[in-house]
């Protein structure tokens, strides 16, 4: 399998930038935004989602923009995105809550708060 990414983002922005229904239009800007975020641009990806912008599309616009923020390290932004993404789902939204929930949750584990960090580190220089 060859994933051409520059080829997708390109035929994907032309969608974004010349369809006439706003739909597809927004459709072609989170699938954008998901290669981009797959080719490690964070920030131009960040930049294509509006997530008051977004309408129906508010839940997946945040949840991608939690997987960008995740992707450039901010855990403290993603765990926020992602939150936003679970407050804007519903039964309509075909939002994977349980998904969302689990890459929220991930980011808590991986990233220690500085309090804690802080505390175990004179323990760890005691051994």
């Amino acid at each position: 399998d060859r994933r051409d990414l520059d080829d997708a983002a390109r035929l994907l922005k032309a969608v974004a930038e010349g369809s006439k229904d706003p739909e597809l239009r927004q459709v072609a800007k989170t699938r954008l935004a998901r290669v981009l975020v797959e080719q490690g641009k964070h920030d131009e990806a960040l930049a294509l989602l509006d997530a008051g912008q977004a309408g129906a599309f508010a839940g997946l616009v945040h949840e991608i923009r939690g997987d960008a923020l995740a992707a450039k390290g901010d855990a403290a932004a993603a765990r926020t995105a992602y939150d936003a993404a679970l407050a804007a789902s519903g039964p309509e939204s075909g939002l994977d809550s349980a998904f969302i929930e689990l890459k929220r949750d991930a980011l808590a584990q991986s990233v220690a708060p500085p309090a804690a960090a802080a505390a175990a580190a004179p323990e760890a220089e005691a051994k």
